[in-house]
């Protein structure tokens, strides 16, 4: 049986170091530097390369930039401006963020050519939020290539995107968007983007491969989730307290209200459960989509995904893709556990994880760490290839 504050007691030792020194605070206006640094000129000049500034206003920025562009922050950062520089391939990136980061310097940066905008589409106030950002890029002089990578609305309602600008008539080259909305084409202009982990609650990404893979972990499961009324979170936290047997396996923490940030406790507590935990349950949400997948893979515990199209059926206003839920991680082979019925089917599945050797448990760790690598390593790939197609 699983005893909570056992369990507290041992983690906060353990994760504390995680959870700080995120950034040194050093005080930096951007707006005083706008110019690249000359040796960063000279290196453009001579290798011709493509430069390519992407300024972010939205929490997923973090995501793109270090997990997935794997690139550096420099020291002089701080909790209000963020900048960093790497060069791949052809492209010399600049990337650019923080609150101090304004639509006013946009216009003050007049060598950007090629410019990615990173923005939050989630709701009606983070869209209001983004236009002056994007209507000041079109409007440039200078700015001729843009690239857009937003957090999409989680009902998929992004129609007023395309009724306001044009493709054809503007500067924006391509979109990759957020969950999985039905415009999504993957060879035109339109392609689809991982929501990752959630950077905003200073989720700490793992760097400890192989203690990872290695470890025992003591639990078969967790389940860690806010519970919404008249939902399959509901049937699964009904499972657990009518079956006993089952919740001795796994470690349990639920709320009924949703808090979009975490104490230090309560992220150290979920960190280490999913250290702890071979597999990590994921019911749906308001999307099929959530942070909670691609965290448990950060460390090494198996995602257990429900999909259930009939969500998506009973709900005109929804323009999520009915027959690609989940479609970049179908598309990229995921190695996950899929489920459409918890209390049928989750019984068997922790009887399976159980019976299974250690060895083949570890094997399986493996081979989903692997994954994610190639995973965001083929996101990257298909961003700079797009960029060098698009940006020309």
């Amino acid at each position: 049986m699983f005893h909570y504050k056992a369990f507290i007691v041992t983690i906060l030792t353990v994760n504390v170091i995680l959870l700080l020194g995120y950034c040194i605070v050093i005080q930096f206006d951007p707006i005083l530097t706008p110019a690249i640094p000359k040796t960063l000129e000279n290196k453009v000049s001579e290798h011709q390369s493509i430069q390519v500034e992407i300024w972010s206003k939205a929490a997923i920025g973090q995501y793109v930039w270090e997990h997935i562009i794997r690139g550096n922050i420099e020291p002089r950062s701080n909790q209000f401006y963020i900048e960093g520089r790497t060069q791949i391939d052809s492209i010399l990136f600049t990337f650019r963020s923080g609150p101090s980061l304004r639509v006013q310097n946009l216009q003050s940066f007049t060598f950007i050519k090629n410019l990615i905008l990173i923005v939050n589409w989630r709701n009606q106030n983070k869209i209001n939020y983004s236009i002056p950002w994007l209507e000041t890029a079109i409007r440039s002089d200078y700015i001729q290539n843009i690239g857009i990578i937003a957090l999409g609305n989680e009902q998929c309602n992004n129609e007023w995107f395309i009724e306001r600008y044009s493709f054809e008539l503007s500067k924006i080259q391509f979109l990759f968007i957020v969950y999985d909305w039905n415009r999504i084409n993957n060879n035109d202009k339109i392609y689809q983007w991982p929501l990752g982990i959630a950077t905003y609650r200073n989720f700490p990404s793992n760097n400890e491969w192989t203690s990872i893979i290695q470890m025992a972990r003591p639990y078969r499961c967790n389940y860690i989730a806010t519970i919404y009324p008249n939902s399959s979170r509901e049937e699964l936290s009904h499972l657990f307290e009518t079956n006993l047997d089952l919740k001795q396996y796994c470690i349990l923490k639920l709320r009924n209200h949703w808090e979009p940030m975490e104490t230090e406790q309560s992220m150290a507590f979920y960190v280490e459960s999913l250290r702890l935990s071979e597999l990590t349950l994921s019911p749906i949400g308001h999307n099929h989509e959530c942070y909670r997948i691609l965290e448990a893979v950060e460390y090494g515990s198996i995602p257990v995904i429900e999909i259930d199209h009939t969500i998506l059926v009973k709900n005109s206003s929804n323009l999520c893709d009915k027959h690609k839920v989940l479609r970049l991680f179908f598309e990229y082979d995921a190695p996950f556990i899929y489920v459409n019925n918890w209390t049928k089917q989750l019984p068997g599945i922790i009887l399976q994880q159980i019976e299974q050797p250690e060895d083949v448990k570890r094997s399986r760790r493996i081979q989903l760490i692997k994954w994610y690598h190639r995973f965001k390593n083929k996101l990257r790939q298909k961003l700079i290839n797009i960029i060098k197609e698009k940006f020309t």
